[in-house]
């Protein structure tokens, strides 16, 4: 009576959508791990955190075209800025150890952001004709970017839309330390995790970018906040509630002071400065 009968596409399709949920349940297994394995090396929750939020137009093949681009610099426990008892006790990189005392009043009056990057990204001419009427659609749903051939607007230099990145993810690079040598990770969305690695993947995609030997490490933020809750909720200077990290965990954008300019101006909801905020 209850017994479910699949015809042989209704089949395929519950085999082929299990493969891919099971795909991405090893992925968040394995970016869990990975972010455990620098847990080790004191990154977090010491570390201050880069929180990356890209607007697309749509999606091609394996790529997302970029139409705007946000990063911010912020941390879980900005009452640990200003500690100097805490901050020498972690055994961090000089450097970050001088990034604590640089902003330790910033912290403490905002609790929220020290460095911010924002852009928007002009597709050039490969915005698919073909695909115009559902970016449109799209457009009008979210950003409101305009993606018409004569109102594109946005940066055409990748690389220095990259180089940009790059300078604020290595700020806190220790070159005298192997462990704090390498740019800090970015962190999204568990939601918007794959849409935002095709569109980092498609910048570095172009014929200017091609080349470059830097690359980039995005992790889905939930996967940290997971982390620092199994790691130090015991640990008194770190004690937390789960429920209140994931309250600031950004999960839908949200219009506040923090939009851009263009978006403000437009009420729109879906900016991307806004949403990292």
């Amino acid at each position: 009576m209850g017994l479910k009968l699949y015809t042989h596409f209704e089949r395929q399709d519950t085999i082929v959508h299990d493969e891919i949920q099971l795909f991405h349940e090893n992925i968040e297994i394995l970016l869990y791990l990975k972010i455990k394995e620098q847990i080790i090396h004191h990154r977090w929750p010491f570390c201050p955190i880069y929180l990356l939020h890209i607007n697309t137009y749509c999606h091609i093949d394996h790529f997302a075209i970029p139409a705007e681009i946000a990063l911010v610099e912020t941390t879980f426990w900005p009452q640990l800025y200003g500690s100097k008892i805490d901050v020498q006790s972690m055994n961090i990189s000089k450097k970050i150890n001088e990034h604590y005392e640089r902003h330790s009043n910033l912290y403490k009056r905002l609790c929220l952001i020290t460095d911010d990057f924002h852009d928007f990204v002009h597709p050039g001419d490969q915005l698919p004709t073909g695909y115009q009427a559902d970016i449109l659609e799209h457009s009008r749903r979210t950003h409101g970017l305009p993606c018409t051939p004569y109102e594109k607007i946005g940066t055409q230099d990748y690389n220095q839309l990259l180089d940009d990145l790059n300078e604020m993810l290595r700020s806190l690079c220790d070159f005298r330390n192997k462990i704090h040598n390498e740019a800090m990770p970015m962190f999204c969305t568990m939601e918007s995790f794959w849409s935002t690695k095709a569109a980092l993947d498609w910048l570095y995609d172009q014929p200017s970018t091609r080349d470059r030997i830097d690359d980039y490490t995005l992790y889905p933020i939930e996967s940290l906040i997971a982390v620092i809750y199994e790691n130090f909720y015991n640990q008194v200077q770190f004690k937390c509630d789960l429920g209140v990290l994931m309250g600031k965990t950004p999960q839908q954008p949200v219009l506040n002071s923090r939009a851009c300019d263009y978006h403000a101006i437009l009420e729109n909801k879906y900016c991307a400065m806004a949403h990292v905020s």
